[in-house]
C-alpha cells in the first residue's frame, strides 16, 4: 500500500487491468518446471522472458524485401521452413 500523504492517510488507487477482449492479439506460452518457485507461483524474471517471446513471435513473420527495404509476402520456400519450426 502506498500513502499519498502521511499525514492524511489516503490510500491510493490501484488501476485496474483491461478486460481480455481489449486486447488484439494472443500467443500461448508453455511453462517450464524451473519456472515456477515452490509454491507454484511463476517466478517474476520469467514474466519479462514471454514479453519477450510474444514480442519476436509478432513480428518475426514479416519479411523485408532487399530491394524495395519495404515488408513483402513472405516466400513459400522461407514460410514452409518456418511453419517446421514451430
Amino acid at each position: 500500500m502506498r500513502w499519498q500523504n502521511s499525514a492524511q492517510m489516503t490510500l491510493n488507487p490501484r488501476p485496474q487491468a483491461e478486460h481480455r477482449h481489449a486486447y488484439k492479439a494472443f500467443r500461448a506460452i508453455g511453462t517450464r518446471w524451473s519456472d515456477n518457485d515452490l509454491y507454484g507461483h511463476v517466478n517474476n524474471v520469467v514474466y519479462c522472458s514471454w514479453f519477450d517471446t510474444a514480442a519476436k513471435g509478432h513480428f518475426i513473420p514479416v519479411y523485408v524485401d532487399r530491394a524495395t527495404r519495404r515488408p513483402a509476402a513472405l516466400p513459400p520456400e522461407l514460410l514452409s521452413v518456418l511453419e517446421l519450426l514451430k
